[in-house]
C-alpha cells in the first residue's frame, strides 16, 4: 500500500461496510483516474458487483462505465452457479449423502439482496462423516478434475479441511468438498472446534435456489464460520468483501441473541467478536451483541494494510510474522514444516513459479534443493516499504486477537 493509494483503499472499505455514511462530496471529488483506480481495486478485491449496486442505488454518483459490464457478468455468473448448486444438491440427495452448503453460496443466496452482488469463486460443501469418498467420486465423474490440482492425490489432503477441487457438473465453477468446516490447524481449542463441527449439522436452514431448497448453516453458525475464516484463518487478507459479508448477514438475518451469546462463550470467540465490532457500523455491531466496553479497535491503517496486501506474498508475510513472534522451538518447527513438504506441495510451488507441468525435477533431492533455494530467496530478498508495513500490521493484529477483549 502506498500513501497515494490509501484514500481509494479507505473509500472502498467504507463503501463496503457503511455506504450510507460516505458523503456525496467524497465521491464527487474523484477525478477520472481515481474512479478507474476505485473500479480496479474493487475488481481485484472481488467486490465490483457489490460496489456497482452501492453506487447505483445512491443516486448521487454516475456508475463508472467499467462497472456496468462487471455487474452484468456477475448476474449471469450467479445464475449459472445457482443452477450448479441445485444440480449438485439433487445429485447428493439422490445418493443419500447429507451435506451443507457453506460460505459464499449461503451468503449470496440467503443474505444479499441479490445473489450476483456477492461474487463466488467456488462452491464449498460440507459432506457428512463417512460419505466423503462417495461424494468425491460422484462429483468427479460429473464434472471432472481440475488440471492444476491433478498432481495432488486426494488422500494427501486429509489433514486439512477439503479435498482438491473438482469441476461442477456443468464445468462452471470449482467445487470443494469439505470433510471439516474448519481447519484443525487454527488456533482454537480442540473442544471449540469439535463443538462447531457438530453444531453445523444441527438446526440447519434451507435457502431457495431455483427449484431446490438447499441446506445451509443456521444464522449463528454461519456468522461464527465467517468470523473465524476471515479473521483467524485469513487474518483479513481476503479483502473488504469480508466486511460486506458481515453487514449483509447481520442485517438480513441477525442471529438469535441468546444462541449467539452462548455459542461465543462456549467457543471462546469473544476476542474475534470484539475486534469485528470495531470495523462495523452501529446496527451491525448491535447485532453482534458486544458490550461497548469490550470492543477492541482495529485502526484503519492496519485494516487497509491487511486487506490490500499483494496476494503473491501473503503466505511469506504470515511466515515472517510467525518467525518474529514465536518461541525458538516453534520457529524451528515452522521452518521444518515449510521446507520439508510433500512432493505435491513441491509441484504446486513449481507451477506457482511459472514452470510448465511435467518439467519439475525427478530427483526428490534436487527438487527439495530448488524449493529451499526459492523459499530462502523469497525470505531474504529486499522487501518494499509496503510489505514491511503489512508485516507490522499483521503482528499488531495477531497481538490483538490473542489479547483479552477490550485490551488495547
Amino acid at each position: 500500500m502506498t500513501d497515494a493509494a490509501a484514500p481509494i483503499e479507505q473509500l472502498l472499505i467504507d463503501l463496503m461496510r457503511a455506504p450510507d455514511s460516505v458523503a456525496g462530496e467524497r465521491l464527487a471529488a474523484l477525478d477520472a483516474a481515481n474512479r478507474d483506480a476505485l473500479v480496479g481495486l474493487a475488481r481485484r478485491s472481488r467486490c465490483a458487483p457489490y460496489l456497482a449496486h452501492v453506487l447505483d442505488t445512491r443516486g448521487d454518483f454516475a456508475l463508472p462505465d467499467g462497472l456496468h459490464a462487471l455487474r452484468e457478468r456477475g448476474m449471469f455468473r450467479a445464475l449459472a452457479i445457482g443452477r450448479e448448486c441445485a444440480h449438485i444438491h439433487a445429485m447428493l440427495a439422490d445418493a443419500g449423502i447429507d451435506h451443507v452448503f457453506l460460505k459464499g453460496v449461503a451468503l449470496a443466496f440467503r443474505d444479499y439482496a441479490q445473489p450476483w452482488m456477492r461474487p463466488m469463486r467456488d462452491i464449498d460443501i460440507l459432506i457428512e462423516p463417512g460419505r466423503l469418498d462417495d461424494a468425491y467420486s460422484l462429483l468427479h465423474r460429473a464434472g471432472g478434475g481440475i488440471e492444476r490440482f491433478a498432481h495432488v492425490p486426494p488422500e494427501m489432503q486429509r489433514d486439512g479441511k477439503h479435498l482438491p477441487p473438482v469441476h461442477s457438473p456443468g464445468r462452471v465453477v470449482p467445487v470443494e468438498l469439505h470433510y471439516r468446516m474448519l481447519s484443525p490447524k487454527l488456533a482454537l481449542p480442540a473442544a471449540a472446534l469439535a463443538h462447531l463441527e457438530a453444531a453445523v449439522w444441527q438446526g440447519r436452514e434451507r435457502v431457495r435456489i431455483g427449484e431446490a431448497d438447499v441446506p445451509v448453516p443456521r444464522d449463528e453458525i454461519l456468522l461464527a464460520h465467517l468470523l473465524i475464516h476471515g479473521m483467524l484463518d485469513h487474518e483479513l487478507n481476503n479483502g473488504p468483501l469480508f466486511l460486506a459479508d458481515l453487514v449483509a448477514l447481520l442485517r438480513a438475518r441477525p442471529p438469535h441473541r441468546e444462541r449467539w451469546v452462548a455459542l461465543v462463550e462456549r467457543t471462546g470467540l469473544q476476542h474475534m467478536v470484539a475486534l469485528a465490532a470495531s470495523m462495523l457500523p452501529g446496527d451491525a455491531r448491535e447485532a453482534l451483541a458486544v458490550d461497548a466496553a469490550s470492543v477492541t479497535v482495529v485502526d484503519d491503517a492496519t485494516v487497509r494494510a491487511l486487506m490490500f496486501q499483494p496476494e503473491r506474498y501473503r503466505a511469506q508475510v504470515k511466515v515472517m510474522a510467525s518467525l518474529a513472534d514465536d518461541r525458538i522451538g516453534s520457529r524451528v518447527a515452522l521452518a521444518a514444516r515449510k521446507l520439508f513438504v510433500s512432493r505435491a506441495a513441491l509441484t504446486g510451488q513449481w507451477r506457482f513459479e511459472g514452470h510448465a507441468p511435467g518439467t519439475e525435477p525427478r530427483s526428490m533431492i534436487g527438487f527439495r534443493l530448488w524449493y529451499m533455494a526459492t523459499k530462502l530467496r523469497q525470505f531474504f530478498r529486499r522487501r518494499s516499504r509496503s510489505e514491511d508495513a503489512t508485516l507490522q500490521s499483521l503482528r499488531r493484529f495477531r497481538a490483538q486477537l490473542s489479547a483479552p477483549p477490550g485490551d488495547a
